[in-house]
């Protein structure tokens, strides 16, 4: 059973350019930017409610960073601030 889920979100522009760069598929990899957005949205919109939903459900903690400009080690000692 889950006590705590992380939940960590960046930009679309990163997201794009880690999905593009990498050497692993993905299903939207080197679609246009336009594609690329519309799938971010939908599938943040069904994350962010299957989340909500199961939280409430399972009596787990959702926690959500921006984690855009923050360094691992910041993120790092960011979550362990949330969860101790």
């Amino acid at each position: 059973m889950l006590d705590v889920v992380i939940w960590l979100e960046v930009d679309n522009n990163i997201l794009r350019k880690r999905i593009n760069s990498r050497s692993r598929g993905h299903v939207i990899k080197g679609e246009s930017e336009e594609i690329q957005s519309r799938f971010f949205s939908d599938f943040r919109q069904d994350y962010t409610q299957v989340m909500y939903d199961q939280s409430e459900n399972n009596h787990f903690s959702l926690i959500q960073f921006r984690a855009d400009n923050l360094t691992p080690p910041k993120l790092a000692d960011k979550i362990l601030e949330a969860i101790f």
